[in-house]
Formats: C-alpha cells, structure tokens, sequence
C-alpha cells in the first residue's frame, strides 16, 4: 500500500488540488493523509468531493487552525477511527485479505505546551500497540539541527527530548530519498516524518 501525508497548509487552492491530484494519479496511491486543510465541516467535504474521493475520514480544523483527514478511493480498503484527537488520528487500516495495521496521522501544535500533551498521549497509545504501526504526519519538531536550515538557532534540548521521545515511543525512523527538505520559504525544514515502530520493522523485515 502506497500512502501520502501532505501538510498542505490549505486544501481549497486550485494550485494544491492540481498538484494533489496529478501526484494521486501518477504514483498510484492507495491512502492520503492531509494536515491543516483549514476548512471543516460542508466546505471540507465540498473540497475532498472536489479532489475527487469517495471515502473519507475528517478530524474537524478549528477555524483556519489543524484538522486531519484522510482520504481514498478504492473499495477493498477499510478505515476504522481508534482514537481521535485534534491534533492526532489514530486508525486501523484493513486492506483486502490481508492483516490489518495501524496508522497515526499527526499534526502536532507549534505551541510547546501543547505539543508535550500531544506526545505525552502518543506515548500512553504506544504501551497498547502491539501490532504494526505506521505513524507520520507533521510533528513541528526536529531531532537534529541538521533538519533544519535557517531561521532562528535550533535549540537543542528540544532535539533531545523529542529522540527520547522517539525511543520511548520503540518507534524507528523510516529514511527518506530524494530533496532533503519538503518545504521552502523564509525557513527550512523536513518536518514531515514517517516512523514505525519495532514491530512493524521485523514484520516487514522478515517478510522480505
């Protein structure tokens, strides 16, 4: 299964549902997961019908702040919500015969007090998990300065917090190709991030 996670900072731009659509299309995916579309309610499900997707998942946005959804097509795969908060969406994925698994999409608060609580969740949602387990999403958080380039100086007690908070989670980070980091402007950084945990990794592993 091919899955997408796109903070797209807006959903409605015609610029977005061009890009979006064509990117779908191309590399054939089964699963997209959107942070902070900055719409909720009857315009949402206007614009997800606009993209063209039949099936849907929506964690409302709060005016113009948060929101996740998650959006497919085909009929074998099935979606189930587990926990829902508004800045993570817990669920479990089902495709077909095969084994279910488990996805987190996160879109962490760019307030650190809410952030900590975000994390402080996810990890008592870890202590239950003992299937294999998908978390991605955006984090607004780096583990290393070199995720990061301009802007303000990194502060480092946060990169530390945040690989402890990794390794508490037993999650390990999927490596990425390709352009190093996923967003430009006046700052850079990759904080999209893909990570599973330990035993989505021997599952995967052995089977290969």
């Amino acid at each position: 299964m091919i899955v997408l996670t796109w903070n797209c900072r807006g959903a409605q731009g015609k610029n977005f549902r061009r890009a979006l659509i064509f990117f779908y299309r191309k590399n054939n995916i089964d699963l997209v997961a959107l942070q902070e579309p900055r719409c909720s309610g009857l315009v949402a499900r206007r614009t997800i019908k606009s993209l063209g997707f039949n099936k849907f998942i929506i964690s409302e946005a709060r005016g113009f702040s948060g929101g996740i959804w998650l959006l497919w097509n085909k009929i074998d795969i099935q979606v189930t919500v587990i926990q829902e908060d508004f800045h993570f969406l817990h669920v479990q994925v089902k495709e077909g015969g095969l084994d279910p698994w488990l996805l987190t999409v996160v879109y962490a608060s760019p307030r650190d007090n809410e952030r900590s609580e975000t994390w402080r969740k996810l990890c008592d949602l870890a202590e239950t998990i003992h299937e294999p387990w998908l978390m991605m999403g955006d984090f607004n958080e780096i583990s290393s300065p070199d995720e990061k380039k301009g802007g303000a100086q990194v502060d480092i007690s946060k990169c530390v917090q945040f690989s402890s908070w990794i390794n508490e989670c037993n999650l390990m980070e999927v490596h990425t190709v390709g352009t190093k980091y996923t967003w430009r402007g006046p700052k850079w950084n990759n904080h999209d991030r893909v990570s599973k945990n330990l035993t989505e990794f021997c599952v995967m592993w052995h089977g290969a």
